[in-house]
Parts: C-alpha cells; sequence; structure tokens
C-alpha cells in the first residue's frame, strides 16, 4: 500500500508537495504544504487526510483541489498510507 501510494504520489501530488513531501524544488517554494512536519492545516489524522485528499482544501482557490474524481478511494488511501509513513515520530 505504502510503495503504490509512492508511486501515485510522485505522478500527482509531488508537482505541488515535492517528491520528499518538503514543498520544496530546489530551494524555491513549491504551492502545496509540507507534508513532512508536524504542521497540519486541515488536520493531522489518517480519516482527516483523506478527507482533505478526497475532497480538497475547504477553500480551493487557496488550496488543495479535490481528487476523488482522479483517484479511486483505494488509491486515495494508498496516497494516505505514504504521507503517514513519511511522518516524524
Amino acid at each position: 500500500s505504502v510503495s503504490k501510494g509512492k508511486e501515485i504520489f510522485i505522478a500527482k501530488c509531488a508537482a505541488c508537495h515535492g517528491v520528499d513531501l518538503s514543498s520544496k524544488l530546489n530551494g524555491m517554494q513549491l504551492p502545496g504544504l509540507p507534508l513532512n512536519d508536524t504542521e497540519w492545516k486541515y488536520g493531522h489524522t489518517p480519516l482527516q487526510i483523506m478527507n482533505t485528499v478526497t475532497n480538497g482544501s475547504p477553500d480551493v482557490t487557496k488550496g488543495m483541489i479535490p481528487w476523488k474524481t482522479q483517484l479511486s478511494p483505494s488509491e486515495i488511501a494508498q496516497v494516505v498510507s505514504y504521507i503517514l509513513s513519511k511522518q516524524p515520530s
């Protein structure tokens, strides 16, 4: 699940969140929020992250788009598994 989530993340999410989830590319800030730290704008539990990936941020004009039309529920769960696997202890 985690390895499949990584593949999907790199293909779909890394453009905004960075391959290393830092939201940076060659020192430049990308539009997404970092996902490899302890700060979470819309919640850090698995269900909260799944909701954000599925439905996007509450204000899509300032945040992430909903992925529910482009990813299946199992693919979203795999992406969430990958993101959670990269969280600091």
